[in-house]
């Protein structure tokens, strides 16, 4: 291959910045810890919490071998929220994470990531219990969604249970944050798609 082209390809690539991405699936956390509402590092989050859990909460459950997140609704609103640090800024925060439960209308809950510099965003996921025919399915339903970026700095991502007294369970939580391009990285970027673009040229004109 042409050494202009390596090169070029090769800025072409450091233009691209890496997403910053964070996921737990809970299996390393126990019930005592939950249930304490202070959970330690999970997976690649820095620490989570939890708030208001009963005493006869689950906490952390295992549903056919697979380790879920029980959030009740019991004795008032409760939480879990899982803390990460972003390194650089982000263009916009992306969320999924499964969610279950044996409720007997449609299950909702209440997504919220807030942030540094007042950041706070936040979105309700409905459609799982047992009115969608999912009835405590220990899969559970994939949901997903997307938030306005940030700056760098420490975030949480928060779930609360909207069911009134019915159970929800959560599992595999996954934040992606997806980069903002610097200057630097931009004009590189332009530079490789230019070399890429003339070397091209040259060889169809040869």
């Amino acid at each position: 291959m042409n050494k202009k082209l390596i090169v070029s390809a090769a800025l072409l690539a450091s233009g691209v910045a890496s997403a910053q991405t964070f996921f737990t699936d809970f299996d390393n956390v126990t019930s005592a810890q939950v249930l304490a509402g202070a959970m330690p590092s999970v997976g690649t989050f820095a620490s989570g919490t939890s708030t208001g859990y009963a005493p006869s909460d689950t906490g952390a459950q295992a549903f056919s071998g697979d380790r879920v997140i029980v959030i009740n609704n019991l004795t008032g609103a409760k939480t879990v929220s899982l803390l990460f640090t972003l390194t650089a800024a982000a263009a916009s925060i992306n969320y999924s994470f499964w969610v279950s439960s044996n409720a007997n209308t449609s299950g909702s809950a209440i997504v919220q990531v807030t942030g540094i510099g007042g950041y706070n965003q936040t979105a309700t996921e409905t459609g799982f219990g047992a009115s969608t025919g999912q009835n405590a399915n220990p899969s559970g339903i994939l949901h997903s969604g997307s938030f306005a970026g940030g700056i760098a700095g420490n975030y949480a991502i928060t779930f609360s249970n909207a069911m009134g007294n019915q159970g929800m369970r959560i599992d595999d939580v996954t934040v992606v944050a997806t980069p903002v391009p610097e200057p630097t990285s931009l004009a590189l970027m332009l530079a490789g798609i230019g070399a890429v673009g003339f070397v091209m040229a040259r060889r169809r004109s040869a």
